[in-house]
């Protein structure tokens, strides 16, 4: 495919990686414009220099005047979408609670200036608006999550009964001894040998999940990253699947909702497998289904920021941002 039509299919997910990159090259202009030292290296014909090919220099301003005008559209397609969101969804003081607190948390892990670039990055005026972000974040779940409610037959069920698509959990105990047979056939054999506390571990797990919620065991116990999030591992299908070890992609791919499994031996030990969500109705509540849904069609999160605001009476009086909006649906969709 020529890139040409490349952009055109893939406009909305490319704005976005282009708001990056022209974040990025302005800085890196502009501090290349007040640095007080010369950086000969990186400079030629006083030009900020990003990269030579066959003796062809190729400049950063001239690359940021090729990107401008597609992040003023970026832009303006954010400030939209911000206002959208916002009129689309009513703000409670449970979403205001848990903004704060999530803004409190990211304050303690982050560095502020990171945050401040990252947030401006986004359309956000800085760190005084990490909360409104998380606001932002919450209405914006709920107003996918209310589309493709009522469009649930057009995109979800399709999607569901083409990929399975399900939510995951598990646990891990690590085993660092697994030896791995090849068999006749061409097929592989795993055996465990687990030392004693490993073993151990492992009917510890196994009886605290007879009265314990399994999030709850997944956090204490399990020696995968996932822990710290209750074993939550996020959305598997048949697509995703072949990122995961087979053993651990057969089971998980085969369990109904609320479903634990047996232990499972992979190379990396023992697993045990929750199967969270496979129902519409419950995949809906998760913002990895609601991402994965707008990646099988490129532009169909413009397609419902767009619908919403005619739903809204929203008006948009730049006749030219206006156009070029309806330019690259209309492009995006010869394009599929």
């Amino acid at each position: 495919m020529q890139t040409k039509e490349l952009i055109k299919k893939y406009w909305f997910i490319m704005v976005l990686a282009v708001l990056a990159v022209g974040f990025i090259i302005f800085y890196a202009v502009d501090s290349a414009q007040h640095a007080e030292k010369e950086i000969s290296a990186l400079t030629v014909d006083d030009k900020s220099l990003i990269y030579s090919i066959n003796g062809e220099n190729y400049y950063a301003d001239d690359l940021y005047e090729e990107l401008k005008p597609r992040y003023a559209f970026t832009s303006n397609f954010m400030a939209l979408d911000r206002l959208v969101t916002d009129k689309a969804v009513e703000t409670t003081s449970e979403m205001e609670s848990l903004a704060a607190s999530n803004a409190q948390y990211l304050l303690s892990m982050y560095d502020e200036d990171t945050l401040a670039n990252d947030l401006r990055s986004m359309g956000f005026n800085g760190i005084d608006e990490l909360d409104d972000y998380y606001l932002y974040v919450q209405k914006n779940v709920q107003l996918s999550k209310d589309y493709f409610m009522q469009h649930q037959s057009e995109y979800v069920d399709p999607y569901i009964a083409e990929k399975n698509p399900r939510l995951i959990s598990h646990i891990l105990i690590s085993v660092a001894d697994v030896e791995e047979t090849e068999n006749e056939d061409g097929t592989t054999t795993l055996t465990a040998h687990p030392t004693a506390e490993e073993e151990a571990k492992l009917n510890e797990v196994l009886s605290a999940l007879e009265n314990e919620e399994f999030a709850d065991v997944a956090y204490e116990y399990s020696d995968d990253g996932s822990a710290s999030n209750g074993g939550y591992l996020g959305l598997i299908d048949e697509d995703s699947k072949s990122t995961y070890v087979e053993e651990f992609a057969d089971v998980a791919m085969s369990l109904e909702e609320g479903e634990v499994s047996d232990v499972v031996l992979s190379q990396y030990g023992y697993h045990i497998i929750k199967c969270d969500a496979t129902t519409a109705s419950n995949l809906l509540n998760s913002q990895d289904f609601l991402s994965a849904l707008y990646s099988r069609q490129s532009n169909l999160y413009a397609k419902v920021i767009v619908e919403k605001a005619e739903e809204l009476g929203i008006v948009i009086d730049d006749e030219e941002f206006q156009n070029e909006i309806n330019e690259n649906l209309n492009e995006s969709e010869d394009a599929q």
